[in-house]
């Protein structure tokens, strides 16, 4: 009110006609239509209890209602409503975003279920190639403080060249002669060329992907996406399934390279730089497919929605590693 008088006094400065009339209300004859009266009980031991009329009893049963009504959809405001492809996993609603009635964690639990992003993580590689993108922010920031590049910051100088690179170029002349032209040219800051990771680009020059890209149709990188997933995929509990009906989760996300070959099959490749936890070929093909499968099939659904078929072939490069594994059959 003190805002509405306030507005209306100043209005009145500027000598206008004022659009609007002030009526003072007189109490006694603006009652409420619906008045509460009392009367004295019966028993001298209990104070006055209030007489409600009947349309009064009408307010106070939809109050009741409402105190006691329960929202079927209470469920989805603890659930996340969007989420980056490379954070879906199976099971991902189980557990944390589960209510403890559901089998999920304790209030105290989830404190200590918050996962912090490790520096070597795909989110915090692009994190950092955003960063870089960015003229203002000196690549030697984003290394340690000690000056000396980590091995996710030399995972985000890779990624970068990987972005910008030219495979015909890189099959022609060779490593550094690419990685000159791309610093000479702006794509890639001298701080992030000095610390990439040699040994891992040269193998990428000696792998198989060289060849086929640079003998392509056509080559698609960083190729942004978004699609609606349901979450009763993201859990095992059936209950909750149940209750999730068709309701979805918005799903971001970016392939690192897609491919059409000369003979226009479609390839995935999505880039990892995790640490190999054995040399064995079968190992590490688990491993891929325990971290990563997920991840890759909302991949190949993206390629179908875009291209309007699937993947021919679906594999991720090992930048460790310094080659391609296939999963197409086991996804």
């Amino acid at each position: 009110l003190a805002w509405i008088l306030a507005a209306m006094e100043e209005y009145k400065q500027t000598g206008e006609e004022p659009l609007w009339e002030l009526k003072i209300l007189n109490r006694d004859l603006n009652r409420h239509p619906h008045p509460v009266t009392t009367h004295k009980s019966e028993s001298d031991e209990l104070d006055s209890l209030p007489t409600v009329s009947p349309a009064g009893e009408r307010y106070r049963a939809i109050i009741e209602r409402h105190r006691t009504y329960e929202d079927p959809r209470a469920l989805l405001r603890t659930l996340p409503t969007k989420a980056a492809a490379s954070k879906l996993r199976t099971a991902m609603l189980d557990g944390v975003w589960l209510p403890e009635e559901l089998g999920g964690e304790s209030e105290g639990e989830k404190d200590h279920s918050d996962q912090i992003v490790s520096g070597d993580s795909e989110e915090a590689i692009r994190h950092r190639i955003e960063l870089m993108r960015r003229s203002k922010v000196p690549f030697a920031e984003l290394l340690s403080a000690d000056n000396k590049a980590t091995a996710a910051e030399r995972g985000t100088a890779t990624h970068l060249f990987l972005q910008h690179c030219d495979f015909k170029r890189l099959q022609d002349g060779g490593m550094e002669e690419e990685i000159a032209r791309l610093v000479e040219q702006k794509f890639l800051p001298r701080r992030a060329a000095d610390i990439l990771n040699r040994k891992h680009l040269q193998a990428l020059c000696d792998s198989d992907l060289i060849p086929l890209a640079a003998t392509s149709k056509h080559v698609w990188r960083e190729q942004h996406f978004d699609r609606f997933i349901p979450y009763a995929n993201l859990t095992r509990n059936a209950s909750l399934a149940e209750q999730l009906e068709d309701y979805t989760l918005y799903v971001q996300g970016s392939i690192d390279l897609i491919i059409e070959d000369a003979q226009g099959k479609l390839w995935l490749f999505d880039y990892k730089t995790d640490r190999l936890l054995s040399d064995d070929a079968d190992a590490i093909r688990d491993q891929m497919l325990s971290h990563h499968a997920d991840q890759l099939r909302i991949y190949v659904e993206a390629v179908n929605d875009l291209f309007g078929r699937r993947p021919d072939h679906v594999c991720i490069y090992s930048l460790p590693l310094g080659r391609s594994i296939e999963l197409t059959e086991q996804l």
